[in-house]
């Protein structure tokens, strides 16, 4: 069976452990660059195996919480959805919507809709959490 892609980079994160870093280990510069190597190559495979169930999970409650906004009278330029659009550029315009209805939720009026924002906000780093944990968790060489 094929290597799948975090396997492919957990190689890579290997290889440049303990056989590049032990040759370098002498050079604070070099060795600098190779754990930032290192930890981005833990982004990119958590990234790899979370991101599309975070921008999912992302969307579906944004487009809850704009609709929840406008059900209360707060302005919202909802996006338009293309068929051609990606998860990522689906979540890139429902945030700036969100972003541009702020300035209005903000106007002491709707004090319930800025508490759904503000726990939206909770849950999105919540989500996003195992991007973050995966550039700091690991030791480093």
């Amino acid at each position: 069976m094929d290597p799948s892609t975090p396997d492919l980079i957990d190689a890579i994160a290997t290889a440049l452990r303990q056989r590049i870093a032990p040759a370098v280990a002498d050079q604070p510069w070099l060795a600098s660059e190779l754990r930032t190597v290192d930890a981005l190559l833990a982004l990119v495979r958590a990234r790899v195996e979370h991101e599309a169930g975070i921008l999912d999970a992302d969307n579906t409650e944004l487009v809850a919480l704009l609709a929840e906004l406008a059900a209360a009278g707060v302005p919202v330029v909802a996006p338009e959805r293309t068929t051609d659009a990606t998860p990522h550029a689906w979540n890139v315009a429902l945030r700036t919507a969100l972003e541009a209805s702020m300035v209005h939720a903000h106007d002491g009026a709707h004090e319930a809709q800025v508490a759904s924002v503000r726990r939206y906000l909770v849950d999105a780093a919540r989500r996003e959490q195992p991007l973050y944990t995966a550039m700091t968790s690991r030791r480093l060489f």
